[in-house]
């Protein structure tokens, strides 16, 4: 499933890192979400494609309005998004629906990402074209069933390890949870892995990135309301510490101080410049290359 709205400069890369992978889904499910720009158009070009691409628009309801309508219109138990500035790279789906038939117990399974950047101001960093055209093959990748996985649940009270476009899960679990939360503008993703933490589902992490995660400066938790973005960030995270952390015994106390005070360091690295940030974060992944 996909939401957009304004796609125009990215959704074309995005559809066809779909059509490149290596087990298709069934269909895809893009809701346009009340684009002004050449989104519909691009999205008509794709008629007639194999996996369909059903486009549903409903005007401008929102994002958490868009994501529930684009879940609820698919008709598979397994349901995979892709935002529309992202990709996927070569063999995710394949990687992800092994591991579903190897644990039935599964209900959300995300991907490492590699980040992508669009801005000419980032030298080194992959092109955007050649991305689209011919991803880059994960480093050091396992056989479909082996997979090195990471337990969410432990992470979500440090911080918010997935990338929306990571994730595959089950329709189950989004209608236990009702799905998005559509009272929340920003961080639907996170809000909804801390919820279904604290309801028991098990949620997992591939670690190794599958997925290309697009940094760019048109993204609006950057432009239009950063310094509430990266508030809204802390009121998840308080929330996941009280959630998922509420043992009262000595040793319980102690880490819950010790993830609150990550959690104002956190604060203050995201207020940090974007281009500082950039840099930072190519920095750790060349050094996690090595």
């Amino acid at each position: 499933m996909m939401t957009v709205k304004n796609g125009a400069r990215f959704i074309e890369a995005a559809l066809e890192s779909v059509y490149a992978q290596s087990v298709l889904p069934a269909e895809i499910v893009v809701v346009d979400d009340g684009s002004t720009d050449e989104t519909p158009e691009i999205l008509r070009r794709y008629a007639g494609r194999t996996p369909e691409v059903r486009v549903l628009a409903p005007g401008g309801v929102g994002r958490s309005a868009a994501l529930n309508l684009a879940w609820r219109s698919a008709r598979s138990e397994l349901i995979a998004n892709l935002d529309a500035d992202d990709i996927f790279l070569p063999g995710k789906l394949e990687a992800q629906l092994a591991e579903f038939a190897r644990n039935p117990e599964l209900d959300l399974l995300a991907t490492a990402s590699r980040y992508i950047d669009a801005e000419p101001e980032s030298a080194g960093t992959p092109d955007v074209a050649d991305l689209a055209a011919s991803p880059p093959a994960p480093p050091h990748p396992a056989l479909p069933g082996e997979q090195p996985l990471c337990d969410l649940a432990r992470l979500l009270p440090r911080y918010n390890p997935v990338n929306h476009s990571s994730v595959m899960m089950r329709r189950s679990l989004l209608e236990a949870l009702d799905g998005y939360n559509t009272a929340r503008r920003r961080q639907l993703d996170y809000d909804l892995w801390i919820r279904a933490a604290a309801a028991g589902a098990v949620q997992r992490i591939i670690d190794l990135p599958y997925t290309g995660k697009r940094i760019h400066s048109a993204q609006s938790f950057e432009v239009r309301d950063h310094l509430r973005y990266v508030l809204s960030s802390l009121q998840l995270q308080l929330g996941a510490i009280r959630a998922l952390h509420a043992d009262s015994n000595p040793s319980a106390v102690a880490r819950r101080a010790r993830l609150y005070l990550l959690a104002f360091v956190r604060v203050a690295y995201r207020l940090l410049p974007l281009s500082l940030r950039r840099r930072l974060a190519s920095a750790k992944e060349q050094a996690l290359r090595r």
